[in-house]
C-alpha cells in the first residue's frame, strides 16, 4: 500500500482519531552554492483544530554553527486544513517535490518507508519520541518518506559534533532532538496519533500476568479489539498471551521472566494497530539506592607537578552507595550469566559515551588535545568508576595517577595503578622506584575516602607488557575496559585513539592475574 493510500485509511473518522488540520514543522538549511532552502526534517502532525495558522518562523534569526561554514538554518511552522495537506502529499508522491504554503522546499529523492507505529515511552525511552509531538497516550502511526542517500548531510556524519551542535541550536525553539535520530535527516514524517481511545496496561497485583483496560472517546462506538502481550529474552520468545477485549477489563496470565514484555492492541477488522506499549516494567523487586551522607568535606591533595609547580586539588566526593532490596527479583535461571553477557553489548553505545575518540590529528594544538583527553578520562571515571578504576600502563607514574584516579568522585572505590617502570631514562629501575615512593609520600591533603594502590612490575623476570588500558570492575555485570592507545604521560599530545574494548572482562582478568602475582617488593604506595 502506498503511503498516500495508507494515510487515507488512517484519517477516516473514528478509525484512529478525528482529524481536521495538520501542523507542519519544517527545519531547513540554506547552503552556499545551492539554490533555495534544503529540507533537514519535516514533521507533519494530524490534529483536531478550529483554524489554520499562516507560516511563521520560530527562530528570530537564522541559526549558524561555528564548525560549519556556509550553512544556516531556519524553523518554520504552519497549520493547514486536512484537505490542503492531502494535496501536498499528492504532489509529493506524484512529482517528488514538497510545496508548503506556495513555497518549495528542496528534498532528495525520497523513498516510502514501511509502516510504523511508535508507542509512548515506558520502561525504556524510544528514540523516535525525541522528535514526535506529545506521543504520551496510545501511540502514533508514522507515514514516512526517507532520504536513503543523505549525501547532503555528509558533513554531519563525518563530524558528529556538528549534529550535536545543530540539535542544541534547534531545541530552544522546538522539542526535536536531531542528534538522537540522525538517520531521519532529510526525511518527511507524518504523525497520526491514536485519539479514539486510551489504554491502561500493567502488571497484576499478584504478579501473575497483565491487566488491560480500554476507554473509548465519547461519541466513538466501541468495537472488539485483540490484545496481545509478548516477551522475548536473549532473542528467544519467553511468553505470549492474547485475548479479545470488548467492554470489560481483562487479565492475561503471563509467566514471570527477566524479560520486559510488550503489549499490542489490534483492530482485526481493519488490520490497524490502535495501541502499543514500549517495554513494560515488571516490578517484583524494588532496589532503593541509598547514599549515606556524612561530612560534606571534599577530598584535597597537594603536590609539586612535573615542572616543579605547586598544585592543590579539591574533589567533590560522592558517598558510597548502599542497595536496599525489597521483594524477590525475577531471576534468570542461568544465574544472571545471560544478563552479564548481554550487558557487554547493550551499554554505552552512543558516541557521547566515548566509545571511540581520536586525538592529536594534524593541525590540532597538543595542549588543548591533552586537556580534552584528560577530560574524557575524567568523564569515564565519573560514569563507570563507582566500584573502581584501574590504570594499566607500562610508563605509569605518580603524576599520571594524580591527574586521573585521585580525582575520582567515588569515595571508597577500588583505585589501582599498575606500571612497568618504562619511563626510566638515565636512571636504573631501583632509582625510579625510590623516586616514586618519595613522590607519593610527598602528597599532602586530607586524601579523604581515597582507596588507592600503585604497583610496579619490577624484579619480576619474564614479565613485560606494552598495552595501555583503563579498566572498570563491575560486580553484577561484565567488567569494562578502554584502550588508551598511548601512555598517559603523552595522552592527547600525539596521535592516538581511545576506544572501548569489546570484551573488557578478558582485559580485567589479565590485569587481575598479574596484580595477584606481585608481592611486597612491587608495592610502591598504598592508601586506604
Amino acid at each position: 500500500m502506498a503511503n498516500l493510500d495508507r494515510l487515507r485509511v488512517l484519517i477516516e473518522p473514528d478509525i484512529v482519531g478525528i482529524f481536521t488540520h495538520c501542523e507542519i514543522t519544517e527545519i531547513f538549511a540554506t547552503i552556499d552554492g545551492l539554490s533555495g532552502p534544503q529540507n533537514v526534517l519535516i514533521l507533519a502532525v494530524l490534529e483536531q483544530r478550529d483554524a489554520i495558522a499562516k507560516p511563521a518562523y520560530l527562530n528570530p534569526k537564522r541559526l549558524n554553527l561555528e564548525n560549519l561554514a556556509g550553512w544556516n538554518f531556519g524553523i518554520r511552522r504552519s497549520v493547514v486544513a486536512l484537505a490542503d495537506f492531502l494535496r501536498m502529499v499528492e504532489t509529493l508522491e506524484a512529482a517528488g517535490t514538497w510545496v508548503s504554503s506556495g513555497d518549495r522546499l528542496s528534498t532528495a529523492t525520497l523513498q516510502p518507508a514501511a509502516p510504523q507505529f511508535v508507542p509512548p515511552d515506558q520502561a525504556r525511552p524510544i528514540p523516535l519520541n525525541h522528535i514526535l509531538k506529545n506521543n504520551f497516550w496510545a501511540g502514533s502511526h508514522i507515514v514516512e518518506w526517507a532520504d536513503s542517500e543523505k549525501s547532503l548531510f555528509t558533513p554531519f556524519f563525518e563530524k558528529p559534533e556538528r549534529l550535536k551542535a545543530l540539535a542544541a541550536a534547534i531545541i530552544p525553539y522546538v522539542p526535536i532532538d536531531l542528534a538522537v535520530v540522525s538517520d531521519r535527516l532529510g526525511n518527511i514524517l507524518v504523525q497520526v496519533p491514536v485519539t479514539v481511545l486510551t489504554v491502561q496496561c500493567g502488571e497484576t497485583r499478584d504478579d501473575q500476568g497483565y491487566y488491560v483496560r480500554v476507554a473509548w472517546r465519547p461519541g466513538v462506538a466501541p468495537r472488539p479489539l485483540r490484545v496481545t502481550v509478548t516477551a522475548d529474552f536473549d532473542d528467544t520468545v519467553t511468553g505470549l498471551a492474547t485475548a479479545v477485549i470488548e467492554n470489560e477489563p481483562i487479565t492475561l496470565p503471563f509467566p514471570a521472566s527477566p524479560a520486559q514484555p510488550h503489549a499490542y492492541l489490534l483492530d482485526e477488522t481493519r488490520d490497524i494497530v490502535l495501541a502499543a506499549t514500549g517495554a513494560l516494567s515488571s516490578i517484583s523487586q524494588i532496589n532503593m539506592q541509598v547514599h549515606v551522607m556524612g561530612s560534606a568535606e571534599p577530598r584535597t591533595f597537594e603536590y609539586m607537578d612535573r615542572v616543579g609547580a605547586p598544585r592543590r586539588e579539591r574533589v567533590a566526593l560522592r558517598p558510597p552507595r548502599h542497595d536496599i532490596l525489597v521483594g524477590e527479583p525475577r531471576r534468570d535461571p542461568n544465574g544472571d550469566f545471560t544478563g552479564k553477557r548481554l550487558y557487554r553489548y547493550e551499554t554505552e553505545r552512543v558516541a557521547r559515551e566515548r566509545l571511540f575518540e581520536q586525538y592529536g590529528r594534524a593541525g590540532s594544538v597538543p595542549a588543548l588535545e591533552r586537556a580534552r583527553a584528560l577530560k574524557d578520562l575524567a568523564y569515564l571515571i565519573n560514569a563507570h568508576g563507582e566500584e573502581g578504576a584501574w590504570l594499566w600502563d607500562p610508563y605509569l607514574d605518580c603524576f599520571d595517577v594524580l591527574d586521573t584516579l585521585f580525582a575520582s568522585p567515588h569515595g571508597g572505590s577500588d583505585l589501582r595503578g599498575l606500571g612497568r617502570g618504562k619511563n626510566v631514562r638515565d636512571k636504573n629501575l631501583s632509582t625510579f622506584v625510590a623516586e616514586q615512593k618519595a613522590l607519593f609520600a610527598g602528597v599532602t591533603g586530607n586524601l579523604l575516602a581515597l582507596r588507592f594502590e600503585f604497583r610496579v612490575a619490577h624484579n619480576m623476570p619474564n614479565i613485560d607488557f606494552h598495552d595501555r588500558f583503563l579498566i572498570f570492575p563491575k560486580k553484577d555485570a561484565g567488567d569494562l575496559a578502554w584502550s588508551l592507545g598511548i601512555s598517559l604521560n603523552q595522552i592527547g599530545e600525539a596521535h592516538h585513539i581511545l576506544q572501548r574494548v569489546e570484551d573488557g572482562q578478558r582485559v580485567s582478568d589479565a590485569f587481575q592475574e598479574l596484580w595477584d602475582r606481585m608481592g611486597p617488593d612491587q608495592m610502591i604506595w598504598k592508601h586506604t
